[in-house]
């Protein structure tokens, strides 16, 4: 029975450890985000899930779409400040505003804290997670929850270009 609890402690403990740590070499900064595939739910479920995986929350997408919309199947969009809401009901305070700065999504990964950020365009919205910036090349890591992967953007194509506009982060 101790040696379960032993175990458990350390599982707990690593993931926290994990979960806000910051890779930093040279130019690249980098928050640990896990990669999350939407699963047949709100695409903001995806970055909430991923959200809370960086820091140090693991819950699945059914609970937290659930906590947003009151049902895990309703595959409808979410707004900024109903995914805030969602959040919040971690325990986790985040702020709203409109795009960061490269100073300010360095600031964020530099202490471990990934960036939720909204963009779009005619007729289009979506949400993807920021974990990395990449100063030399200007190149943001972003986790698109449509492929579960990590994306690569030039900073200055993700804030604008011809098809979207980064209009909303939550931090």
């Amino acid at each position: 029975v101790n040696k379960k609890k032993t175990v458990m402690l350390l599982v707990i403990v690593f993931t926290m450890l994990i979960s806000s740590l910051a890779y930093t070499a040279g130019d690249t900064v980098a928050a640990y985000v896990p990669n999350v595939k939407q699963a047949n739910q709100i695409s903001v479920g995806v970055n909430g899930v991923a959200f809370l995986g960086n820091r140090g929350i693991t819950t699945n997408q059914n609970t937290f779409s659930t906590r947003v919309k009151g049902n895990s199947t309703n595959n409808s969009t979410a707004s900024s400040v109903e995914v805030r809401n969602g959040i919040a009901t971690y325990g986790i305070t985040t702020t709203i505003s409109g795009p960061r700065t490269r100073s300010n999504v360095r600031s964020s990964l530099t202490t471990g804290k990934a960036i939720i950020a909204g963009y779009g365009g005619v007729g289009v919205g979506h949400m993807v997670v920021i974990s990395g910036h990449e100063n030399t090349s200007d190149m943001l890591e972003v986790m698109d929850p449509a492929s579960g992967s990590k994306k690569y953007y030039k900073f200055t194509y993700f804030t604008s270009n011809a098809s979207w506009r980064w209009l909303e982060s939550i931090y």
